[in-house]
């Protein structure tokens, strides 16, 4: 899950993000965190991004009076905001090449191999259903494999806490993720037969449990595993394709900045939360993100508003960390391995308005003004540390006071 999709940010502030750790079949591992919120910060995610260079026209008659505004969420020596909801989640992979000699298939590693998979899944509340179908053709000790399996994600298996990056809120978990709690699978669990053939021997059906490594964990299409509890199948694949829909995710975080320039500038604080909807596509490692925006508990008083916001957001591939030892693996280049631990980046454009009925401004004894209209635009930029477990952000914007009519 910024301000911009993951609101990675202080806005994005746009999948978490990203703290990304492969959970491979066996070799369980222990989710990369400081802490339980530190967690729940992980992207994900999501949240707020944007350009601090732009302007806005402040003519015409009726501009109303302008402002500066400037404000952030934390800094990069001390990147702050919290993700309050991992939100709701649909995945789509398939394709790839497998990768040799990782792959290995009743203890035998394989010397060539094609593989067709797809993954079809959904994450609402603490609630994974789906399927995962895998065919692969391969060739070890000079004999054809041929492998076969398909299976409905088990939910029970997969939404565990040991395989799951949980955010549970507050209360009881509702309909929709966005109401009560969420979570981030590691794996897709499900238990199936799977039909194995070696040469021209007889197909062998084996009793499996398997398990298929969420590809958030390791973004570009880069190797992903899917394995099988006892390790008789052991397949470790790129993908072609590679998507997550992000919906309901919502951050917040203690906004500090500046109305006005000059000796006449006024401090600003209070609280900035989004909710956001993120298309992601991880092959490209690229996202689109869009959602609500609200400033609150805001002094001074006159800049509790709200709105909407658009952006995009990057995986970037500087300062990328391999943790594929983690699961046992050697190892690699950066990029090239199973585990991969990266940041996120966000830039977007808001426009928020005076957040009461009838547009009237709330100051904090709760009285209004229904005279003025506060119109505040901006851009923000957002960025994540590696592994993206928390994440600072910035954003200038113009604040109009125009009457209501």
């Amino acid at each position: 899950m910024a301000f911009g999709a993951s609101l990675k940010v202080v806005m994005e502030f746009g999948k978490n993000r990203y703290i990304r750790r492969t959970f491979l079949t066996g070799l369980i591992l222990k989710s990369i965190r400081a802490s339980e919120s530190i967690v729940v910060g992980i992207a994900v995610l999501l949240l707020m991004g944007g350009n601090a260079a732009f302007a806005y026209s402040q003519g015409g008659n009726n501009s109303g009076s302008s402002q500066p505004l400037a404000f952030a969420v934390g800094s990069p020596t001390n990147p702050a905001g919290t993700v309050f909801n991992l939100g709701d989640q649909k995945y789509n992979a398939s394709g790839g090449s497998v990768v040799l000699p990782l792959t290995s298939i009743l203890g035998s590693p394989l010397t060539a191999a094609t593989l067709h998979f797809s993954l079809s899944a959904e994450v609402r509340d603490l609630k994974v259903s789906g399927s995962v179908k895998f065919n692969l053709q391969g060739t070890s000790g000079g004999q054809q494999i041929t492998v076969t399996g398909k299976y409905r994600i088990n939910n029970t298996e997969t939404s565990t806490p040991a395989n799951t990056i949980r955010n549970l809120g507050s209360g009881t978990c509702g309909q929709r993720a966005a109401n009560a709690c969420s979570e981030l699978p590691l794996s897709f669990i499900g238990n199936t037969i799977v039909q194995v053939t070696v040469g021209n021997a007889q197909p062998q059906l084996l009793k499996e449990t398997v398990m298929m490594e969420n590809p958030y964990l390791n973004p570009f299409g880069a190797s992903i595993v899917i394995a099988s509890s006892d390790f008789a199948i052991v397949i470790v694949t790129t993908y072609d394709t590679g998507t997550i829909v992000w919906s309901g995710t919502s951050v917040a975080g203690v906004v500090v900045g500046t109305l006005g320039s000059g000796p006449s500038s006024t401090r600003v604080t209070g609280i900035l939360s989004l909710n956001s909807t993120e298309h992601e596509d991880l092959v490209a490692g690229t996202a689109t993100d869009s959602g609500t925006i609200a400033l609150s508990h805001m002094a001074p008083s006159t800049l509790n508003v709200n709105g909407t916001y658009t952006g995009s957001s990057t995986i970037p591939t500087t300062g990328e960390q391999d943790c594929s030892t983690s699961l046992g693996f050697p190892p690699f280049p950066p990029g090239q391995g199973v585990c991969t631990q990266t940041g996120f980046n966000s830039v977007g454009q808001y426009t928020m308005r005076t957040a009461s009925n009838n547009n009237a401004i709330v100051n904090e004894s709760g009285s209004g003004n229904n005279n003025v209209q506060e119109t505040v635009r901006g851009h923000y930029t957002t960025t994540w540390t590696v592994p993206a477990l928390a994440f600072s952000s910035t954003s200038i914007a113009i604040v109009t006071t125009q009457p209501n009519k």
